[in-house]
């Protein structure tokens, strides 16, 4: 079975995150935004350092979804597998660094950013678990699992700063 990534669909949510690493780095000042392989599934999309110092562990998401419907029809929640929270949170309890959530929100060409866990305090985010069916993977197919519906209202808003093409 081919890796998603390795499909249509799947290069074109590789470009997408790529957009929002651009995005990121570019409203989030001082910051480097480092790819875990695409290749295998790894527990966490990026490593975000600051100068030479790891600050934090990201995942990261492309969704062709509007603010103003995350806002409306999805009450203001970002859904995402329970399971990939959890593997996120444990590769940021073993580094001793916070762990974020970044949402790429296509349409809008804007990245929310919400911390959800921190050394010091643990789960921080607002997060309610439930079991439900949603898209399998990016190539379609249904699955019954536990997700964490993340509360985004006090999420960050990142837009692009500078009117580069980001691809350079």
């Amino acid at each position: 079975m081919p890796l998603d990534i390795n499909t249509p669909r799947g290069q074109r949510t590789l470009e997408q995150e790529h957009r929002a690493a651009h995005i990121i780095v570019s409203a989030w000042r001082g910051v480097r935004y480092i790819s875990t392989p695409k290749d295998e599934a790894a527990a966490i999309d990026a490593l975000i350092l600051r100068e030479d110092d790891l600050c934090a562990v990201a995942e990261v998401k492309c969704r062709e979804c509007t603010l103003a419907t995350l806002r409306g029809a999805y009450k203001n929640e970002w859904l995402v597998t329970a399971s990939k929270l959890d593997e996120a949170v444990e590769v940021a309890r073993r580094l001793v660094v916070p762990f974020w959530c970044f949402v790429y929100l296509v349409p809008d060409d804007v990245v929310l950013r919400v911390k959800v866990w921190e050394p010091e305090r643990g789960w921080i985010a607002k997060i309610r678990k439930e079991k439900t069916v949603t898209q399998a993977t990016v190539n379609g197919g249904s699955a019954l699992r536990l997700n964490a519906f993340i509360d985004m209202t006090y999420a960050d808003e990142l837009r692009r700063l500078d009117s580069h093409d980001w691809r350079n």
